[in-house]
């Protein structure tokens, strides 16, 4: 990261030092430019690491806005801005350098770019989040062929079909009895 210090201008580069081996995590600072020097704009740019998108999580949300919106991807800690579209965002929050979080704007139903603002310019992604309009999402479930409705005129409300006739309680009988009266037990 670069940034001036005292008054007189010059540029320094901070680097971090101390991540993962247990000691205090600090940085350091290394004079890069003094104040007064005349700089190439590509040699400025090149300090500083372009971001990248990887995802958008959610990637839909109303028309109305106010979705938390989280932004993953790498060199995160330098964004300043990010717009839905055209529209500017509100609550932006740089948990890390690999993600920022956002409450998306108002915006007209469809789909829209992401862009992020950082140090190195602007980075988008295309058609990165979806306004829905609002409204009742209609699903249509298919039916089995085999499943029956009811009608009217039975008077059942079961998804079951209705008998189609009434027959007497069937009787276990030995094969060839069928015609022999039958006697209470």
């Amino acid at each position: 990261m670069i940034c001036p210090f005292g008054s007189h201008g010059d540029v320094y580069v901070s680097e971090p030092y101390g991540r993962g081996d247990g000691q205090p995590e600090g940085s350091k600072r290394f004079l890069l430019y003094q104040a007064g020097t005349i700089v190439l704009r590509s040699a400025v740019d090149h300090l500083f690491t372009a971001a990248t998108v990887a995802g958008i999580s959610p990637t839909k949300g109303p028309v109305a806005g106010g979705t938390t919106v989280t932004v993953t991807g790498a060199h995160l800690d330098g964004i300043s801005a990010i717009a839905f579209g055209d529209a500017a965002t509100t609550g932006l929050h740089v948990r890390s350098a690999t993600e920022p979080t956002v409450k998306t704007p108002p915006g007209a139903a469809g789909a829209v770019a992401v862009e992020l603002v950082d140090d190195s310019g602007t980075v988008a992604k295309a058609d990165g989040f979806t306004y829905e309009a609002p409204g009742r999402r209609l699903t249509r479930r298919a039916e089995a062929p085999h499943e029956a409705r009811p009608l009217p005129s039975q008077g059942h409300h079961s998804r079951c079909p209705a008998p189609a006739f009434s027959a007497p309680a069937a009787r276990a009988t030995e094969p060839g009895a069928e015609n022999l009266p039958h006697r209470a037990t």
